[in-house]
């Protein structure tokens, strides 16, 4: 990675997320001989358009390209959708997905704009249940949605068609959706289909094969037509416009809908082999074909589009040679890009990456299958810093090392409604610390502090040096606190030791008023812990006069013996109990009392419940009684209140929030944090997520003020 130097500290020093990230693989460009695991494990794939999905072996759908997020959303890396609990198959239709489960339940979410959802729904994230479809064998897509093969082997489809209006002059075409339907009155004993549908027959006359008839235009439901030139051989293939059937090695193919003109020709693969492309457009008189055999992947020749990887070695004697891809389980190909999974779950692509197909933003064709990873395993996550630029510089660790990735100073913003792009989509690298990487890294302006291994604390106040800010004793460090004039660490032997400042060259002074400590936290001229006992004592240091009298004094919590965490932030504690509830003193906002009326006894927050987590911020400047806090709850969901002038709850018109309010438009997280004028979460899927305020500067200090009102997905790479 680039060394930037100083360039990379005044970025730092802006608004700094910590993030520790496990072991995330590669964002491709790297040949999938690499022996790294998967950071996503996949077990399903489809492909459609211009966007491939997965459905990871923990029941997590991902997608990509062309993605069905928002309508299709550019996303050049895999990017978690919703969750598929006992997912047995995967479909695509445009912006819209659905699965098949092993109880036969079939379940749809995405873009609902032409019907795809099976009801009149607004578009989703989540799936649900198709209504009125009975329990379903198979699950496929046609070229105007969804069908579903019902375990009483009936057809049922929804989605749209095109009918004639009978209200035009020129008799033109309208759009008319329909819900689930079953097709017809007979029974089928197979359904094949993406991006078109074909059915065989079933009982005992001569099979026969049956395709969705795009040319019906007098239908208000999909309509079917008999492939009359196909022979009687069972159905193995169908994507598009093209369908075939086969049988001991031999394949007919033919186009969807066409009832003559079948090119039928004798595939060289064995009985075993499965058919899975098949491109009888491009060149009627040799068509592309790829097949599946014993795991391996093997196809007649590149294609130019770049949806035929490139092949390996001689062609055997069926005329077919080897793709570099180990053990295939599943392979889906579209119109300019293919992806496969192999047998440890890894998932590669290859073909155009134009919009991302490849889950890298390479903008060229790659022959050669690429490594599609993402980012995975963020436990942590701190923020630090202030209004001084428009840049954010995020903190992560992989098998490689420490890194930070920051802004570039030309990503473009609307003032008041936030970026045009994600974060981070125009971005550099810098490396900050080598393998192996450290953790829970936290950063105070342009200084980062890390904990490496053996628990020793480190510190950089520059790119490539690091040091000891406890001497020979930084070994043995449990955790460490941040806070105004308060540096802290928590020891394996659970002594508390604190200096002022992270680069300072004060002699460590242990804290006897908090021994035995669990955890610790530190605000503004205080440092608490949770005890042995599970209480909370905290030491705190004020300024007294002007001639910098200082006052001392232990303060204990009173009636708190079953503390869980502890977050200490200006003048305000609070603590969350082993019921979940949330409870607090100090700042009166953070129980919607004014400004000016302090919270002198431990008070519980009312409006949230079943607390795990709870990030908490001091006053902003200019609002000096006013800060923000945000909970988490059992749950994943978010909730924040207070100073909410920059969007910092995610809350319109409102530059207070007085009760705690939920974060709309965030899936389930696992931890929330704050920086000056900014929120952050992380999801459960390891993605990260901000709203609140960024801003640009100028030479003569602050500029404008551009706000992301509701939150946004920060773009992290893989490695």
């Amino acid at each position: 990675m680039g060394q930037r130097g100083d360039g990379y500290r005044s970025r730092l020093a802006a608004i700094s997320l910590a993030i520790v990230a496990g072991a995330t693989g590669s964002c491709g460009g790297r040949p999938t001989t690499q022996s790294e695991p998967p950071a996503v494990r996949a077990r399903l794939l489809a492909a459609y358009g211009s966007s491939a999905c997965v459905v990871d072996e923990r029941d997590r759908l991902w997608c990509w390209g062309v993605a069905p997020i928002n309508g299709g959303q550019l996303e050049t890396s895999p990017t978690l959708v919703t969750t598929a609990p006992g997912a047995v198959e995967l479909a695509l239709f445009g912006a819209a997905y659905c699965v098949r489960t092993d109880a036969g339940a079939v379940l749809c979410g995405g873009a609902n704009d032409v019907g795809q959802l099976g009801d009149e729904s607004p578009a989703r994230a989540e799936l649900r249940a198709v209504p009125g479809l009975p329990a379903a064998e198979s699950l496929v897509s046609s070229s105007r949605g969804f069908c579903a093969l019902s375990r009483e082997d009936e057809l049922w489809c929804w989605g749209f068609t095109n009918q004639r209006d009978p209200t035009s002059a020129t008799m033109g075409l309208r759009t008319a959706r329909y819900g689930a339907t079953r097709i017809g009155a007979e029974r089928f004993e197979r359904v094949v289909g993406s991006g078109a549908v074909c059915v065989s027959s079933a009982g005992p006359a001569p099979r026969r094969t049956l395709c969705e008839n795009s040319r019906d235009v007098d239908s208000s439901v999909l309509s079917l037509v008999e492939m009359r030139a196909l022979p009687p051989w069972p159905l193995s293939y169908v994507r598009n416009q093209t369908v075939c059937v086969s049988s001991f090695g031999q394949a007919a193919c033919n186009m969807v809908g066409a009832t003559s003109g079948a090119f039928a020709r004798t595939l060289g693969v064995s009985d075993s082999a499965r058919l899975v492309h098949f491109d009888l457009a491009s060149r009627p008189d040799r068509p592309e074909y790829c097949t599946i055999d014993r795991g391996e992947l093997r196809c007649s020749a590149t294609s130019a589009t770049g949806r035929i990887p490139l092949l390996l070695g001689s062609s055997d004697d069926r005329g077919l040679r080897r793709v570099d891809v180990a053990a295939v389980s599943e392979v889906a190909i579209s119109h300019d890009f293919g992806c496969a999974i192999e047998s440890n779950g890894a998932v590669v692509c290859w073909g155009s990456d134009q919009l991302g197909q490849l889950g890298q933003r390479r903008q060229r064709v790659s022959q050669r299958p690429l490594r599609v990873s993402g980012l995975s395993g963020v436990r942590d996550l701190s923020i630090i810093g202030g209004r001084t630029e428009r840049t954010l510089s995020v903190l992560f660790t992989n098998e490689r090392g420490l890194f930070a990735r920051q802004n570039n100073a030309e990503d473009e913003l609307e003032p008041e409604t936030g970026p045009r792009s994600a974060p981070f989509s125009n971005s550099f690298v810098d490396e900050i610390a080598p393998a192996p990487a450290p953790s829970t890294p936290i950063t105070s302006g342009s200084t980062v502090c890390a904990l490496f291994d053996g628990g020793r604390l480190r510190c950089s106040p520059s790119v490539g040096q690091w040091t000891e800010p406890f001497g020979a004793s930084s070994e043995g460090t449990r955790s460490f606190a941040l806070g105004w004039q308060a540096f802290c660490r928590l020891t394996i032997t659970g002594r508390v030791e604190c200096i002022s400042h992270p680069t300072s060259s004060d002699r460590p002074r242990t804290v006897p008023e908090l021994a035995n400590a669990r955890a610790i936290a530190s605000g503004h001229e205080r440092v608490c812990a949770i005890t042995d006992e599970r209480t909370v004592r905290c030491v705190v240091r004020r300024l007294v006069d002007s001639r910098g009298t200082i006052d001392m004094r232990v303060e204990t919590l009173e009636g708190v013996d079953d503390a869980e965490a502890l977050f200490v932030s200006g003048r305000a504690t609070c603590v969350t109990r082993s019921d979940g509830s949330l409870w607090c003193t100090g700042d009166g906002w953070l129980a919607g009392r004014p400004v000016d009326q302090a919270l002198s006894t431990l008070t519980r927050i009312d409006g949230v419940r079943d607390v795990r987590s709870m990030g908490l911020s001091a006053p902003s400047f200019g609002r000096p009684s006013l800060g923000r806090a945000c909970a988490l709850d059992a749950r994943g969901a978010v909730y924040c209140w207070g100073d909410n002038t920059f969007r910092e709850c995610a809350v319109a018109g409102a530059p207070v929030v007085e009760r705690p309010t939920r974060v709309e438009g965030l899936a389930p997280a696992t931890s929330v944090v704050h920086g000056f004028s900014q929120t952050c979460a992380v999801l459960r899927s390891s993605e990260v997520w901000c709203w609140g305020l960024t801003t640009a500067s100028t030479s003569g200090g602050i500029g404008s003020i551009y706000v992301i009102p509701r939150p946004m997905r920060v773009t992290l790479p893989p490695g």
